[in-house]
This record gives C-alpha cells, structure tokens and sequence, in this order.
C-alpha cells in the first residue's frame, strides 16, 4: 500500500441501522441484512395467512410458499368489530378487537400458530397492522374513527384525532407485547417478524401535499420504534406522490413516498404497481420501468432498501400466457435495478380454497400454476444475491471516524502506513500483523475514502 494511506481495519464489526438481536433481519444502509450478511428475497403476499382458524390449510400454504421460494410473506393481522360474512371469518368471536380495546385471544392464537409455523420453515412475515380499504377484513381505518368519533365522520381523523391515534397506538402495543400462547416468546422477540407494517397501503384522499400522513407516519414508527427495538418497520404505502401523473391513482390522495420513506424510524420502502387498475395506468412497459426505477432512486439516495412488495395483473383482464409474460418482464427489470426484495399479489390455494372471494378470484395464482414456477425461479434467483458479507461503508457516515482517518492520513503523508482497529465508537492503533483479510477502509489525504470488502469496492 502507498504511503500516505490510513487503513483503518473493521474487525467483524456488523454495520446496522440499529443493533439486531441474532437471527433477525435488520437494515444495513441500503441493504437488508441478517447475521452481518446481505438479505434479498422474493415472496409472496398471503392476506389471510394470520386470519385461518383451518391449520391444515396455514401448513399447506407454508409447505407451499417454502417449496416456491417465497422466504418473506406479507400478511394481515387485524380484523375489528363484528357482523363478519366473509368465509375468512366464520363467525363473530374470531375478530382480533370486537370493541376498542378489548382483545380476543381465541382470534391472537391464529396469528400465534401463523408465527410458529413460519418461523419454524425459515419464512419471515411482513405484518400488516391495519387497513386503508373499507369492508376488507374489516380492520380498515374507518373503524377505529367510527368507533371512537363517530359512525361517518371523515377517515382522515384517523391520521389526525390524537385519541384515535391512541386507539391505534393501544392496538399495536398488545399485539407487539403479546406473547405467543406455543412458543412463549413475545412478538416483539420473534424472528419470524420480518418488519412490522403500519398499514395496507395508506392514503389520505383530498389532503393536499401529504403532511398530515407524514406526521402520522413519523408518529406511529417511532411509537412502534419505542416498544420493539428489534423490528424493522414500513409504511406500507404504494408509491405515489412524488412524480405526479406517472401514479394516478396515488399521486392525488394525500401521499408522498419520498416524505414517508425518508423519515427517521422507517427502515425500508414499499412500492406497489398495479399499472392497469390505477386510474389512467400506465401505456407501455417502458412507463413502468421509469416509475419502478424512480421509486428505487428515491430509496437508495435515501440509503435505505426497498421492496416490491405488492404487483399484480387481474385475470379478467389479461390472459394467462400474456399476464405470466409481464411478471416475468417486471421481475427481470427490478432484479437488474437491484431491487432488494418481491412479494407478488398473491400466490394461493384458489383452486381448492373453500369459498374464495371475489377479490381471491380476481387475482391470485394457484400453487399449481405455470405463472407460480415462475415467480418461483425468480424467487431463488433473489436468494442466491444473498449471502455476501455487508460492505461497511455505512461506518463513513460517522463523522467522527472520517476526520480522524483523514487527519491521520495528512499527518503521516511522508510516513509508512498506520493502521487502526474499531472498538465500539473508538479507534486504535494496531499492528499489521493483527490485520484479517478482505475487510477494510483506507482514507487518502485529499479526502478521498475507500471501502474494501467481499463485495467490492466503493469511494466516498
């Protein structure tokens, strides 16, 4: 090495955007990572995964999405009120919260058993904590206002009334304190969370540039933040609100991704895409790999991951070779961008659920199916990515650490080179004898840092 170089050696140091207990997946800078390790995945949404009391159908369905890759499922878990008709719901003691702030723990052993099962096949579940869309599960927004303010007011008290926040906020706190009736571990200690999500696909139509959700979001992260340090956490929006016309149907509801993503205590970005279904859709497939690629731009300068956690084409609409064909074209498109992980919208059992409803028929693909093998082999191709140690650039975010190396470098231009170890937030001296292979960052006296690792190197 030349002289007026600073090495400064990493010495299995895990850089984290927090400190993860072992076994969790956390962010690492724009990554997602588990043991120190890079973390990609395809998988799956299952909406009624948690809301199953036939555990012959939860075990199918885990037996199914392990045999087709799908490592990371997107999953509801709420349901409020009474008066269900839906099959998902065969009667009214299976809701989570009959009435505010009363939780039935008959319903809870559903999501208990989901957590165990999942956990217990390497599959991770991105909980979703409530719902923008009305009469869907019935644990949508309009409840908690309706309850609490009364029936017809407007949903968007929901992201502003401070008491129904605290009705949701009252929510959260059992569900991430509770402890599983199997395994005796409490949620917010169970590796089986992938990321909490604070709501399926949030707007706030008629609200202008998005500042109420924004608030709303920084608020109930931070909350969540504050009672379970272990999980990462997601907004669970589609994407709109940051290029206009490009999201129609997103663009206009009070949403901006750019806002939401970049707060403090949310940890990576969702992105939905339904270009057909939105109002206007988008009218050719070069449309799409600008926004796709746009909303991946926005994440990464933010130094966060980003998933495409929800994609779908209705099968009324599209044929089945010509809908197969799309998948494969987008999937292929996200993994050249790097996205860091998929759940398609949504691989099932239809063919041989009991009682599918409406929007299952309209959407899902069976297990059995072509278009399945493939979201499939796309799905292992996202695990293969995985594995490499985390680059850690991250570390240079730390001022403190970056001028001392530069300093350093400036002092001893004329000199040989000086190495240094990390312990803690502190640096010391070491000797080149100590140095381990492959891991390291070196800082030259205009300024200049470089990282080296397993996976490459980077400047700064």
């Amino acid at each position: 090495m030349r002289k007026g170089i600073v090495l400064l050696v990493l010495l299995g140091t895990a850089i984290s955007a927090f400190s993860a207990p072992k076994g969790f997946v956390y962010r690492s800078g724009r990554h997602f990572a588990l043991n120190n390790k890079v973390f990609y995945f395809g998988g799956t949404n299952e909406a009624n995964y948690l809301l199953l009391s036939n555990r012959t159908r939860v075990d199918n369905m885990v037996t199914q999405c392990k045999a087709h890759n799908a490592i990371v499922l997107r999953v509801w878990a709420f349901g409020n009120g009474t008066g269900y008709t839906e099959p998902q719901w065969p009667g009214n003691g299976n809701s989570f919260q009959p009435t505010l702030g009363t939780f039935n723990d008959t319903a809870f052993r559903r999501i208990d058993y989901g957590l165990q099962k999942a956990g217990a096949n390497g599959i991770r579940l991105i909980v979703v904590l409530v719902n923008n869309w009305a009469n869907w599960y019935h644990g949508e927004m309009q409840w908690y206002v309706d309850k609490r303010v009364g029936t017809g007011q407007a949903k968007s008290l929901f992201y502003t009334n401070a008491s129904v926040k605290q009705d949701f906020k009252n929510y959260i706190n059992y569900v991430v304190n509770r402890t599983n009736s199997i395994t005796g571990v409490k949620y917010m200690n169970d590796s089986a969370i992938f990321s909490w999500e604070l709501c399926n696909e949030p707007r706030n139509t008629g609200a202008g540039d998005g500042t109420a959700e924004y608030n709303w979001v920084n608020e109930i992260a931070a909350y969540i933040k504050s009672i379970d340090p272990n999980h990462m956490v997601a907004t669970g929006e589609e994407g709109g609100g940051t290029m206009g016309s490009i999201n129609p149907a997103a663009s206009v509801d009070g949403a901006d991704f750019s806002r939401n993503t970049g707060c403090s205590s949310i940890d990576w970005a969702c992105v939905h895409l339904y270009p057909t279904h939105w109002n206007g859709g988008f009218t050719s497939l070069s449309a799409t790999y600008t926004y796709l690629n746009n909303r991946l731009t926005i994440a990464h300068n933010l130094n966060k991951p980003v998933a495409l956690e929800e994609f779908g084409l209705d099968v009324a609409s599209w044929a089945g070779a010509t809908r197969e064909a799309n998948y494969s074209a987008w999937l292929r498109q996200i993994m050249s961008y790097d996205y860091d992980g998929f759940n398609i919208w949504q691989m099932s059992d239809i063919k041989t659920s009991p009682n599918p409803t409406a929007e299952e028929t309209a959407w899902d693909i069976d297990f059995s199916s072509s278009a399945a093998d493939t979201i499939s082999k796309y799905a292992a191709a996202q695990i293969a990515k995985s594995g490499q140690v985390i680059d850690p650039s991250a570390l240079l975010s730390l001022s403190s650490t970056r001028e001392n190396l530069i300093a350093g470098a400036a002092m001893n231009k004329n000199g040989p080179p000086i190495f240094y170890t990390i312990r803690g937030s502190r640096i010391y001296p070491t000797k080149k004898s100590a140095l381990p292979p492959g891991l390291y960052l070196n800082a030259t006296i205009d300024g200049r840092v470089q990282v080296f690792s397993s996976i490459g190197l980077a400047t700064k």
